[in-house]
Order: structure tokens, then C-alpha cells, then sequence
């Protein structure tokens, strides 16, 4: 892989090139919230092991990065459900887990922004 820099004009200067993974990391059912810390432009795909039937919240909590999306994904990768919000504090609507299997929450801050929220998911 390479990553090219072309500056306009032939115009000289410094800059600083950051290379970040999204942030991964596995959840545990009712087993209390998780931090995230995001680079600017970074994202996170948090996991957990979910069973048929069972009833769900996705809870985001401490969210300090502005307008967040976050999509519940089936273990195929198709979304379940989704929210955006700005609020400290918010949940998806409760699911019941069609399937059993890893589900996976995509959280996507809105812009290049650095910051933090924790992330739960509660069985009810």
C-alpha cells in the first residue's frame, strides 16, 4: 500500500498522515459498558454473541463526539436496526435477536471529530 501526497501547486509545507483501524472489541450481554476513544475519521465495530429470540438494548452513553450513527448488524452483516443522535446519553429500540450468532454495532461519528462514548448492550 501507498499513500501519495500531492501538494497543489507544488507548494511546500509539513504535514501529519495518521493510519487507524477501525476500533474493535468485544461485548459481553448485561456485562456493563464498554469505553471507545476515537482518532479523528475513525469508526468502531464492537461484537457480541447474541441467541435466537432474545430481546435486546444497545445503549450509548457519555458521548462527547457530537452526531453519532449506530446500526445493529445481523451476523450476515444486514442492519437490524439504527439511530443518529447527538445526546449524551441514547438507546436503539429494543430488538429481539431473529438468529443467533455475532452481532456487530457499527458506530460512525459524524466528521473527522476525536472523542469518546461507551457502548452496552443490555438483555432483558
Amino acid at each position: 500500500y501507498a499513500i501519495a501526497i500531492d501538494p497543489y501547486l507544488g507548494r511546500s509545507g509539513a504535514l501529519t498522515v495518521t493510519l487507524s483501524q477501525d476500533l474493535a472489541s468485544t461485548i459481553t450481554v448485561n456485562g456493563g459498558p464498554v469505553l471507545l476513544t476515537f482518532r479523528a475519521g475513525q469508526n468502531a465495530l464492537p461484537s457480541f454473541a447474541g441467541t435466537v429470540n432474545q430481546a435486546i438494548t444497545v445503549r450509548i452513553t457519555g458521548n462527547n463526539l457530537g452526531n453519532v450513527t449506530v446500526k445493529l448488524l445481523k451476523p450476515d452483516g444486514t442492519q437490524l436496526t439504527s439511530a443518529s443522535s447527538s445526546a449524551s446519553s441514547f438507546n436503539l429500540s429494543t430488538q429481539t435477536l431473529p438468529v443467533s450468532g455475532t452481532y456487530t454495532i457499527s458506530i460512525d461519528p459524524s466528521g473527522a471529530i476525536a472523542g469518546s462514548l461507551s457502548v452496552a448492550v443490555d438483555g432483558i
